[in-house]
């Protein structure tokens, strides 16, 4: 095992034969990733990286890291993480000005876990359980919607949501 030298003093470090160095390291690390064809946009890569120390002792961190190019479309869009027992549905506006959506679902596979007093407007299905809403989503935001499956085995994907852009909230 190696000897913990992080709390040394500048005089311990030269007696144990150190040397002192007191630099907490902090550059950005920046580089330029040039694709093979001109024509091709990169919106996603992986890239390893190595780095290496020198001092007090040699040591050689290596990982794969992916990079995303920011979306800077401008877009509302809908995200969807499942979760053992609940769906949550990330509607994200990356428009500079607010939006009215629209959402709606199949009421009769997913309950909306929020008060329809948090919405512009909604409608609910024969049996009271909202199907849609109606809101307005400010620039630059992102809204995180709660849905518990109806049946515990019910397979619940992205298509399930229908998201219009509408008028009205």
């Amino acid at each position: 095992t190696g000897v913990d030298v992080s709390e040394f003093t500048e005089i311990e470090c030269i007696e144990a034969g150190y040397d002192w160095e007191n630099k907490i390291s902090m550059e950005e690390l920046y580089f330029e990733i040039i694709p093979n064809n001109p024509n091709d946009e990169l919106n996603k890569i992986e890239v390893n990286i190595t780095v290496e120390s020198t001092k007090p002792y040699k040591k050689t961190l290596t990982g794969d890291f992916v990079l995303e190019k920011p979306n800077l479309k401008e877009e509302v869009k809908m995200v969807l993480k499942s979760y053992d027992d609940y769906e949550e549905l990330i509607v994200t506006n990356s428009y500079n000005q607010r939006k009215c959506i629209k959402i709606s679902w199949d009421s009769s596979k997913l309950r909306l876990d929020a008060s329809p007093n948090n919405f512009s407007s909604y409608l609910a299905d024969t049996n009271g359980f909202i199907k849609e809403i109606k809101f307005n989503i400010n620039a630059k935001s992102n809204l995180n919607l709660m849905f518990y499956r109806v049946y515990f085995n019910l397979e619940v994907g992205i298509d399930d949501f229908i998201l219009t852009e509408s008028s009205g909230c």
